[in-house]
């Protein structure tokens, strides 16, 4: 359950998507106001931001956290406009929702990277008594040359002279100003600063000259492993231990009043069950915040401000690996709204113990396969169903994603389950069955070895690798074992597929989708070009599902120029595209069967029985 009250807070004409963490007791005189970063490092640090805000408002502030607009869930930047002042009004208007909501008497603002860097700008246009920089991006030239350095961003900017920040792409305007920015040439009217100073490319001895000729004080809290914090959501380490630092220096600000004398207002009156609170968007898109069942699993539900003809169905999104409901660079959200414009509602929503659907830091904090997902999906589909009153249900999800969304599909074939979901969209699959008492599961081994073999492939290809190979700078006992993994895999494949051909036995994979098919249900698979995922479909899936592929009972779409989680808008446009054509035809095909015995299945693909395929 999460320990924040989500809202939305109107800025301009638009909406921002907030967390408020009240203190549990008596809540100080002063609150605070944290920015999170933006592009890939919003989605890898989404968990420390918030822990930080937990441990802020356990010592006693009112805390909100909140996305920049155009970032994850806060809408989209208009056509023409000035990014940082767009983005220096969003703090301004967050700040005074705090002090109206929550009575506090003073501001402390902060935040991660640029994130923190918009909160130095506000800090020198409104007087704060403590500005957090953690991290802070001090020229914004070097932010944008770390855009250009992860993942495929370098070439679209080159492409169309935009970039690609993972979630968020600069127009030549915006990136002039950020290159322009540089926090060393403006002045905060702060009464200190609090750095929480990176140990990979420490920044205190810059902070330290530019703070000292203005008399502001400086405190520096080191933070250790900074890149383990910015690993992909399911790998990243929270750095408990400078968090609660950082919570704890705060505390030792002198207040005028030490607590508020006045009882907050009540952003959202929050119940056992259910939480919502909703926003319409200009282009009439409705959009509510959900807190759903006795855990308080997170979601946001999109839905056309008009109900239309796919009134009663809903497209549901479980998040990604380890991190939260947006997805890899706003995927969820952009999926979402484009659903919604084609008037399908979609539920996207964090599972138990993952994004902001946990509190503090669980046991089983960021594992991917829950073994509580079933159970989360089932409370998903009844609030739907009791609370807005859906019939009609689709999957839709990203590697782990696509596996809770397969396993729910495969559920309700199996169990008759009371909410009928009628078909799952799987975005690479990775893993097909999962076990966790297992020391490696047996799909997941499969993707780390074709992983690392089409990355040995590809360096192959290269002269200076092979130069450092020569002179003996590279051990290839890496390469060797991997080579070997990977060729008892094929064999293993090639021996399944002769008992398969033999008539033998099927694979439990192929026997699933059969059942799948058979009960008339939508299943289609999307794979980017050179991710293993294809391949771990048909090693695990053996003959039977290559037989089902081959005859179209089982399309599978495969993307190039995409990776694993179609970080480049280019490749994610192409993807979104897709799933919405393939949702819409779901829909259609549904509403023709309605009055007809049996399940709904996708337009166009046959309904074949078990006798094709040898999957049994």
């Amino acid at each position: 359950m999460s320990s924040g009250i989500p809202v939305w807070i109107a800025s301009g004409n638009s909406w921002l998507h907030a967390t408020l963490h009240q203190p549990a007791g008596p809540a100080k005189a002063m609150g605070v106001v944290i920015v999170s970063p933006v592009g890939h490092e919003f989605t890898h640090s989404q968990s420390s931001v918030r822990r930080l805000c937990e441990h802020l408002s356990l010592a006693g502030y009112p805390t909100v956290r909140f996305s920049l607009q155009g970032v994850g869930n806060s809408t989209t930047l208009p056509g023409d406009h000035n990014l940082l002042d767009v983005w220096v009004r969003n703090v301004t208007d967050v700040a005074d929702w705090l002090r109206e909501r929550t009575g506090c008497h003073t501001l402390s603002v902060g935040g991660l990277r640029l994130g923190a860097s918009v909160a130095a700008l506000y800090a020198e246009q409104h007087a704060v008594d403590t500005l957090l920089l953690w991290a802070p991006c001090l020229r914004g030239a070097r932010f944008l040359r770390d855009c250009q350095l992860v993942g495929q961003a370098s070439s679209y900017l080159k492409a169309s002279g935009l970039l690609d920040c993972g979630g968020l792409v600069m127009d030549g305007s915006a990136q002039h100003l950020i290159g322009a920015m540089r926090l060393t040439q403006t002045v905060p009217r702060a009464r200190r600063v609090l750095l929480f100073d990176r140990d990979d490319a420490p920044q205190a001895e810059e902070v330290r000259a530019w703070l000292a000729p203005h008399g502001i004080d400086l405190v520096i809290t080191a933070h250790t492993r900074y890149l383990g914090m910015m690993r992909q959501s399911m790998n990243s380490l929270i750095p408990e231990a400078g968090l609660r630092a950082l919570a704890g220096q705060l505390s030792q600000t002198p207040h005028v009043r030490n607590t508020l004398t006045a009882t907050p207002t009540a952003v959202v009156q929050s119940s056992d069950t259910t939480t919502d609170h909703a926003m319409c968007t200009p282009d009439g898109v409705r959009e509510t915040l959900c807190q759903i069942g006795a855990n308080g699993l997170f979601g946001i539900l999109t839905e056309p401000a008009l109900a239309g003809r796919h009134a009663d169905l809903v497209v549901v999104i479980p998040n990604t690996g380890g991190g939260h409901h947006v997805g890899p660079c706003n995927l969820h959200v952009a999926l979402a709204r484009a659903l919604a414009g084609q008037g399908i509602a979609a539920l996207r929503f964090d599972l138990a113990n993952l994004g902001d659907s946990v509190s503090g830091v669980p046991s089983n904090a960021d594992q991917p396969y829950p073994r509580g997902a079933m159970t989360d999906v089932s409370e998903v589909l009844n609030y739907l169903a009791s609370v807005h009153g859906f019939t009609r249900f689709l999957a839709v999800g990203m590697c782990s994603g696509a596996y809770t969304g397969f396993r729910a599909l495969c559920r309700s074939v199996s169990d008759g389950s009371a909410h009928e979901i009628a078909g799952a969209l799987l975005i690479n699959p990775a893993v097909w069955a999962w076990d966790e008492t297992l020391v490696e599961n047996d799909c997941l081994n499969a993707a780390r070895v074709e992983s690392r073999a089409a990355a040995y492939t590809e360096k192959l290809a290269s002269g200076s690798k092979w130069h450092r190979l020569i002179r003996g700078d590279v051990s290839i006992g890496y390469a060797v074992a991997t080579t070997v993994q990977r060729a008892a895999m094929k064999f293993g494949s090639a021996a399944r597929r002769l008992a398969e051909h033999a008539g033998i036995y099927g694979t439990p994979l192929a026997r699933e989708i059969r059942r799948v098919l058979d009960a008339g249900r939508t299943l289609r698979i999307y794979t980017a070009q050179g991710d293993p995922a294809a391949d771990i479909l048909r090693s695990v899936g053996g003959v039977g599902v290559q037989r089902m592929i081959d005859a179209g009972q089982l399309p599978v779409t495969d993307f190039a120029d995409a990776d694993h989680t179609f970080s480049s808008a280019a490749s994610q446009a192409k993807l979104v595209h897709r799933l919405v054509l393939d949702c819409v035809d779901a829909a259609a095909r549904c509403e023709r069967l309605a009055d007809r015995p049996g399940p709904c299945g996708l337009a166009g693909t046959p309904v074949v029985q078990s006798a094709i395929g040898g999957g049994d």
